[in-house]
């Protein structure tokens, strides 16, 4: 039972929130307009008293995340607004690049990430990449790369794992710009060049690449992979993979291709066509 006389109606913020069955709860009492009558059978719902919007988001995680699961990528982007940057920098980095990625203007998933919640079409701009798959990605990136497990500033590593998709947005232009006809944005996609952008951020590690260079160092070896890979969704050769294995494997397919002598090569004619 709710005691409305005990709730201070003026106040700005709402003493009740409806933490989790929003929905449930205003279809209740039932809709005329859509002829849905009141509910007549129990439903489950949470309501909290004086909670602080932060605190009652953190609820409303665990609640989703835990019991019920819900949209990931909704969950990771409502996680960032709750936790705070440095907070969440500490506990959940991956998360933390993944919204990082998102967010930065410079970065090539800028404005492309569905976050979750409203709809894509509702959100107004062109959203080709989800950002549970990103974080997962990451996620990948980090573990096999030994270079970005040695970064300890995370602000370094998100400029790493940036510079190295602007050099595969532009190696791969056609195909990141066109998410209906190919599907390097699609998960496994996303995962596969994830594996990959390790072990060639590791290469241009080892070789003591000037950090200015990486990015042109990084298209050089990409190009090589283009031998293994057609991403046309129809008639591509890559079709049949799927998840983290599939990823894997063709993560595998692409690294062979990989050659120190052929970047070295390059850089070398293209300082001799500077001179």
């Amino acid at each position: 039972m709710i005691h409305e006389d005990r709730i201070d109606k003026n106040r700005e913020s709402p003493q009740i929130s409806r933490t989790d069955g929003n929905h449930r709860l205003f279809y209740g009492e039932g809709l005329p307009l859509k002829g849905l009558p009141p509910l007549d059978i129990p439903t489950p719902f949470s309501l909290t008293i004086g909670l602080e919007a932060q605190r009652e988001a953190s609820f409303f995680v665990d609640i989703n995340d835990n019991l019920k699961r819900m949209n990931t990528s909704h969950l990771y982007h409502l996680l960032a607004r709750v936790m705070g940057t440095e907070l969440l920098a500490q506990e959940k980095p991956t998360v933390w690049l993944a919204n990082k990625l998102a967010e930065d203007p410079e970065s090539p998933f800028h404005g492309i990430v569905y976050l979750g919640g409203e709809k894509e079409k509702a959100q107004g701009l062109d959203r080709r990449v989800s950002l549970a798959h990103l974080r997962t990605g990451i996620e990948m990136m980090l573990k096999e790369s030994i270079l970005l497990r040695s970064s300890k500033n995370i602000e370094n590593t998100h400029k790493l794992i940036r510079t190295y998709w602007s050099a595969v947005a532009r190696t791969f232009s056609q195909e990141w710009t066109d998410p209906k006809k190919y599907l390097l944005l699609r998960g496994f996609g996303i995962w596969s060049m994830s594996i990959l952008g390790a072990g060639i951020l590791d290469r241009c590690f080892r070789r003591a690449i000037d950090i200015k260079l990486y990015e042109d160092e990084i298209v050089v070896y990409l190009q090589q992979t283009r031998i293994d890979v057609d991403w046309d969704r129809s008639e591509g050769n890559v079709r049949h993979y799927g998840g983290r294995l599939g990823a894997k494997e063709l993560a595998d397919k692409m690294a062979h291709s990989l050659s120190d002598e052929d970047a070295t090569m390059a850089k070398l004619i293209k300082g001799l066509e500077s001179l």
